[in-house]
């Protein structure tokens, strides 16, 4: 802090500090330390503050008794200032209303935006009293120390401004009427905690011309459980609209992507925005269901941060490895399980088990990974993540030595495999689920099904009986 305030404008220099902390003063000299991870971090973060200025830092020691005024300052301790939202709270608040961008009272340790305004000097700070700037430009969160809540209030009404606040249920208060006013008014903020969902979609079906009785049949047709999953969406595409002065009821399919991405850029995950499309379908005259360009958008969305099922099946503790495959493959779709593979200990016959050999080779290469969380690596240095290719090459090596034709290719295993299963009577179900392929997939029986060569047999029996 005392670098950011005095020596935010030097370049090129060197800088003496006097500490009275000789544990401080070793991480400073020392640019690190391995004993505390907080101290070395802290360290870390100095030094690279200083690189990028050329600065060269050097810390010698100053007795407390010569170091008087810092001294009395850092150990003056007070519980009263440093107020905030429980973390838990906030993100309930958060999932509630959406990702605020700016803090208006905090401070660097209680800062809940990676922008805040501090009400002290703090060169981390975007602004030193957030009243001195305009509230409008950035969506808020605050929560201000209740003597300053009517002069907020005041402040939220002159900037038209909209954000998340938290105050006190204090009926007795002089400001408590302002804030019910602001609540149901339509025009100044809209994060409102009587905001009616039902309201909004009865409207939608009154546009479209259905009768009141009707209109209260469509709307029994939703389960409470969904009218609290769609009231938060709804909410939010309600303060955009407002925001960017758009029909809720019929926005342009451009204008829903740019809310959708706004959102997607905020951290919501595929199932979200998913949520988020069918409750906006709910209300809106046009047609979402269909708009070909959504439906592209969300295919993108999968593709950037698919959905991550947590299991789909329990795990078996004589199973042997489990191999799960993370990455977006031919077969990932929205709503499927990735592929697992299964590799069971082989205990009658070590020397063909999988499983034993696989966790052999991963004892050998463990001092040669590094940072790879690949199965395979190369055998060559540097080692690094075997590619797909090499992979390919070293099973074409193990196919030919083991006798199969130059015909065949690394791809052909996965034929080879489905096929063997089949014949030995594995079930249909069985072989999709494993492979990727959906329930109703015709993948196997068109490409993947071959008759297996006779003169194969013996091999194929030794390894996979």
């Amino acid at each position: 802090m005392a670098l950011k305030c005095f020596a935010s404008e030097l370049y090129d220099c060197e800088i003496l500090l006097r500490i009275d902390n000789t544990t401080a003063i070793a991480y400073v000299n020392r640019m690190g330390g391995v004993q505390y991870a907080a101290l070395h971090g802290i360290a870390k973060e100095i030094w690279q503050w200083c690189e990028c200025r050329k600065i060269w830092i050097f810390a010698s020691y100053i007795a407390s008794k010569e170091n008087v005024e810092a001294d009395r300052e850092s150990r003056i301790k007070n519980i009263d200032t440093e107020w905030e939202l429980s973390s838990w709270a906030y993100e309930k608040v958060i999932s509630e209303f959406g990702k605020p961008k700016l803090d208006l009272f905090a401070s660097r340790i209680n800062a809940k935006c990676q922008a805040y305004c501090s009400w002290h000097r703090d060169p981390d700070a975007l602004a030193i009293d957030a009243f001195m700037i305009n509230w409008k430009s950035e969506y808020f969160y605050a929560f201000p120390p209740f003597a300053l809540v009517l002069r907020f209030l005041r402040k939220v009404i002159a900037d038209r401004a909209c954000g998340i606040a938290i105050v006190p249920n204090w009926p007795s208060q002089p400001w408590f009427p302002i804030f019910m006013d602001l609540l149901v008014s339509p025009a100044s903020i809209t994060e409102i905690t009587g905001f009616d969902c039902r309201e909004i979609v009865g409207e939608s079906y009154r546009r479209k011309k259905f009768s009141d009785s009707v209109i209260e049949t469509l709307l029994a047709s939703l389960a409470e459980s969904t009218w609290k999953q769609y009231s938060g969406p709804i909410k939010l595409w309600a303060n955009f609209c407002r925001e960017t002065e758009t029909d809720i009821y019929k926005a342009s399919a451009n204008r829903i992507l740019e809310f959708l991405q706004m959102r997607y850029g905020s951290g919501a995950s595929y199932g979200t925005l998913n949520a988020t499309r069918s409750a906006i379908s709910l209300i809106s005259t046009n047609d979402m269901t269909n708009d070909r360009i959504i439906s592209r958008f969300f295919k993108g969305i999968f593709r950037l941060r698919p959905t991550k099922p947590r299991y789909d099946e329990t795990w078996d503790v004589g199973i042997g490895f489990e191999i799960r495959i993370s990455d977006i493959i031919k077969t990932s779709r929205p709503g499927a399980f990735q592929s697992l593979l299964l590799l069971p200990y082989f205990r009658e016959q070590p020397r063909l088990c999988i499983a034993s050999t696989l966790k052999r080779y991963l004892e050998i290469t463990k001092p040669l990974r590094g940072d790879c969380s690949n199965v395979l690596i190369t055998s060559r240095k540097p080692f690094k993540s075997a590619s797909t290719q090499t992979i390919s090459r070293w099973i074409r090596s193990v196919l030919a030595k083991s006798g199969i034709g130059p015909e065949f290719t690394a791809h052909s295993t996965r034929h080879a495999c489905t096929s063997a299963a089949l014949a030995k009577g594995l079930d249909i179900s069985a072989i999709r689920n494993t492979a990727g392929w959906s329930k109703d997939s015709q993948v196997f029986a068109e490409y993947y099904n071959r008759p297996i060569k006779s003169g194969r047999k013996d091999f194929a029996a030794t390894v996979f009986s």
